[in-house]
């Protein structure tokens, strides 16, 4: 099982490169990468972030902080921006794959029917 420090590290990176990827969201850490892209975010994902920045930074450079004093709220807090930031990979997909469907069919009924679907006049 990972460590508290482990996990808050490894979360934090993946929200990092998501917000980066998604949103070009700039800044050294997590905390600069949501100030970048925050009006571009619903408000409960930017506190989900917000406090997973947070809990990290304390985890890596507070002494005597050794663990996640509030593992539901850390988690509750991953789980929402999870859905945000990950989650909508899943839908851009299905939204994509949808339309490619929709072009073969059209192309198909075209070669079935001789022709092309559509005259220009």
């Amino acid at each position: 099982m990972a460590s508290d420090l482990e996990t808050a590290v490894r979360v934090a990176k993946r929200f990092e490169a998501a917000l980066a990827r998604r949103y070009n969201a700039t800044g050294r850490g997590l905390h600069e990468k949501t100030d970048s892209v925050e009006h571009d975010l619903a408000p409960e994902t930017v506190r989900a972030l917000r406090l997973v920045a947070t809990v990290r930074n304390k985890i890596v450079h507070e002494d005597g902080y050794d663990r996640i004093e509030d593992r539901k709220r850390f988690r509750d807090a991953c789980r929402t921006a999870e859905r945000a930031l990950i989650g909508r990979r899943r839908a851009r997909t299905i939204l994509l794959v949808s339309g490619l469907v929709v072009i073969m069919a059209i192309a198909v009924l075209a070669l079935l029917r001789g022709g092309p679907m559509f005259r220009i006049p």
